[in-house]
C-alpha cells in the first residue's frame, strides 16, 4: 500500500469480482491491524463492526440496482 501497488498483489479473483473502494477499505483495514503498536491497531470489536459496516454498504448497493 505504500509503494501504491494494492493491484500487483492481489489475487485475480479479488481484482475482478471486488469493488475498488470496497478493497481499498478492507486492505487498510488489514494494514492498520499489522501495526507494530497495539495501541495504533484496531479491536477485533472494531475490526468485526467496519467489516459488518462494509458488507452492508455492499449489500444496499446491490439491492439499489
Amino acid at each position: 500500500m505504500q509503494k501504491n501497488i494494492l493491484s500487483a498483489i492481489l489475487e485475480a479473483r479479488v481484482r475482478k469480482e471486488g469493488k475498488g473502494t470496497e478493497i481499498r477499505v478492507v486492505s487498510n483495514l488489514a494494514r492498520r491491524c499489522l501495526e507494530l503498536n497495539g495501541r495504533n491497531r484496531p479491536t477485533m470489536r472494531e475490526v468485526t463492526m467496519e467489516l459488518e459496516a462494509i458488507q452492508m454498504l455492499g449489500e444496499n448497493a446491490q439491492n439499489d440496482r
